[in-house]
């Protein structure tokens, strides 16, 4: 594989950031603006990108499309030309009552074949979500839709984090067959961890209760790390499978630090986990943190504080994604010289690797609200939700 989702990988250590830099050095190329028809209401590109070996790019969108319901598109490479041809794989809704779904809001999973794995929050059966699989022709199957009695959802619904599985960490593709992991919530709204695992066909039991709405990553020994928590007192809470349960064998709250901690999460081979707070920090905008594990705690680190009007960007509303040698890369959907940056974290020494514009019409996109991704050589690719030709966002790529 060339690259992976924005899922954990192995980091070494990093340290606190006492230098900054305001960057701009890199260059950009907008790959694709959203809504071409001009009929979209917003294009709402929320999750990371996924690239396949051959250096193609997918992604999901969750209301644009022909019925406003949502797509799976893929971004194609022509590596002699070097440019890109924009493919809807499926349109959501395309059945009667959206029982093919609608309304994904999750990254994509690949497996060795080429196939992409993912779900909706909405629609399918009784209007409670899918688990989906599209080929690499465009072939869609859903292959369960959650809460199929339409009671009370033991097996979790409305799923809207991305999946995990047993290899993720390490960037290898899904093998197709093994158990994935995911988010949804019951009827009263509790969030609850579920399991999706395949005999004849798929189903879906919920694992953990009371945690980690947004996703939950995996480590490389198979544990699992999410956020769990009310608004305002959230923590990262770690999960392992004990006697065929899971139970919690660790957690840290956030309190004077800040709130509002962003997915993904990057969790390294000594178990730390790094992720930013939306806000927090000495200004108040958001930060970046990195949790060293102590028995059944963390001990919090701050390792970078947005904002003091220093061009670095303000409210990270994603979390982290990080390459080999353990920098961390990220979005922040405001700040800068305008609507958001792009940054990179490398040991101490925080940069800018872009900053989009202030003005509405930013031809390269505005305002991230996803993570980003990179290849083997260093570029970054992410989306955003505003600016570009069609004022609904871009897929953009950034050359250091």
């Amino acid at each position: 594989m060339k690259l992976h989702t924005a899922l954990p990988i192995a980091i070494v250590g990093a340290g606190m950031a006492i230098h900054a830099s305001p960057g701009y050095s890199a260059n950009i190329q907008v790959l694709h603006n959203f809504c071409e028809t001009g009929s979209c209401t917003r294009s709402f590109a929320n999750a990371p990108l996924l690239m396949d070996q051959a250096g193609n790019l997918y992604g999901t969108s969750w209301s644009d499309g022909a019925k406003g319901k949502g797509t799976v598109y893929e971004l194609i490479h022509d590596s002699v030309s070097g440019q890109w041809t924009y493919r809807v794989l499926h349109d959501f809704c395309s059945r009667a009552h959206c029982h093919d779904g609608s309304t994904p809001d999750a990254a994509l999973v690949i497996d060795t074949d080429g196939n992409l794995y993912g779900t909706t929050i909405r629609g399918g059966r009784t209007d409670h979500g899918v688990f989906f699989r599209v080929s690499a022709a465009g072939k869609y199957n859903v292959l369960y839709s959650f809460c199929p009695a339409n009671d009370t959802c033991p097996d979790g619904a409305n799923p809207s984090g991305p999946l995990t599985y047993v290899g993720a960490s390490s960037g290898m593709p899904y093998d197709g067959r093994s158990a994935l992991y995911g988010t949804g919530e019951d009827t009263n709204s509790f969030d609850k961890i579920f399991e999706l695992r395949r005999s004849n066909n798929w189903h879906a039991h919920a694992i953990y209760s009371d945690c980690c709405a947004g996703g939950v990553v995996m480590d490389a020994v198979g544990n699992l790390y999410g956020i769990g928590g009310p608004y305002g007192s959230e923590a990262v809470v770690r999960l392992s499978r004990s006697r065929q349960k899971w139970v919690q064998t660790g957690a840290y709250s956030f309190s004077e630090e800040g709130y509002q901690p962003e997915q993904p999460l990057v969790v390294d081979q000594k178990g730390n986990v790094y992720g930013t707070l939306q806000h927090g920090g000495q200004y108040n905008d958001g930060l970046i943190y990195k949790l060293e594990p102590v028995v059944d705690t963390f001990v919090f680190k701050d390792l970078h504080d947005f904002g003091n009007g220093s061009g670095q960007g303000v409210f990270p509303f994603a979390g982290l994604t990080a390459d080999g040698k353990g920098n961390l890369f990220g979005t922040t959907y405001g700040g800068g010289v305008g609507h958001g940056t792009v940054f990179e974290l490398s040991g101490k020494i925080f940069q800018t690797l872009y900053s989009f514009c202030a003005t509405d019409g930013c031809a390269n996109g505005s305002v991230p609200v996803a993570g980003v991704i990179l290849d083997g050589q260093g570029n970054v690719y992410g989306t955003t939700t505003l600016g570009g030709a069609n004022a609904f966002g871009t897929a953009f790529e950034i050359t250091p």
